[in-house]
């Protein structure tokens, strides 16, 4: 929606792939181990020349991260493949980057690991800031919170986009609320409503427990927005 084009994907999970491979049909996508990835496959999948890409966006795993895990520790191995991230990106030396993950990342190790992001995206010659962004601020009918690091490579301003719905949720994550975007009450009149689930799903058919429903019709015209969105590409169900 931003006016990219997708060139490579890669998850080492070959469902999370597929899913990926269907909805970007012109993109190629790869199920392997990131540390595997040579520079050279790098270069050759994607057919650039270091410095050429736009964007490189991801998120590394994050489950060690989170505050649900039942553990969290920095011996976690999952919680190291940012640094595999960032050595992809090392290669493809984009003009920006992006990094996605959990709201625990930034207490974890009491800081250690937003610290070694930036000394790694600083090292490389980027401009690094990250924020705590709302889903809800979005137009997005989930209360998911996101941690979002954005790295340039020629300078200029980072900036993080202001909120554009009226969404409220209690952070369900001890300190760094400092992060988080705030509404102002003079200025959340201005805002659209908060978008629900019913928004997202109010058009599509009843179904009875256990039942499927692939390649029908519509039987009702968009309800909200948020569905003409969804519906974009998509003819039929």
């Amino acid at each position: 929606m931003a006016g990219f084009d997708s060139i490579l994907g890669s998850d080492i999970h070959a469902t999370y792939a597929e899913t990926f491979a269907r909805n970007n049909p012109k993109t190629h996508v790869i199920t392997d181990d990131i540390r595997e990835l040579s520079e050279h496959d790098m270069l050759e999948l994607t057919g650039l020349k270091p410095g050429e890409l736009d964007l490189i966006a991801g998120g590394p795993p994050c489950q060690g991260f989170s505050i649900n895990a039942p553990i969290r520790s920095l011996d976690d191995q999952r919680n190291n493949l940012f640094k595999e991230y960032l050595r992809i990106a090392n290669i493809l030396r984009p003009k920006a980057i992006l990094i996605e993950n959990v709201p625990g990342l930034v207490s974890l190790g009491k800081g250690t690991v937003v610290e070694a992001i930036y000394k790694h995206l600083e090292g490389m010659g980027y401009k690094v800031d990250h924020r705590i962004l709302f889903a809800g601020h979005y137009g997005i009918p989930q209360m998911r919170f996101r941690t979002i690091f954005i790295a340039l490579r020629d300078g200029g301003t980072i900036e993080f986009p202001e909120p554009t719905h009226d969404a409220q949720a209690v952070a369900n994550f001890a300190g760094a609320k400092e992060l988080c975007l705030k509404i102002h009450p003079l200025f959340s009149g201005n805002l659209k409503k908060q978008t629900t689930v019913w928004d997202a799903i109010s058009d599509l058919p009843e179904l009875d427990p256990g039942e499927s429903i692939d390649d029908a019709e519509y039987s009702v015209d968009q309800q909200s927005e948020l569905q003409e969105i969804l519906r974009e590409g998509s003819e039929r169900i």
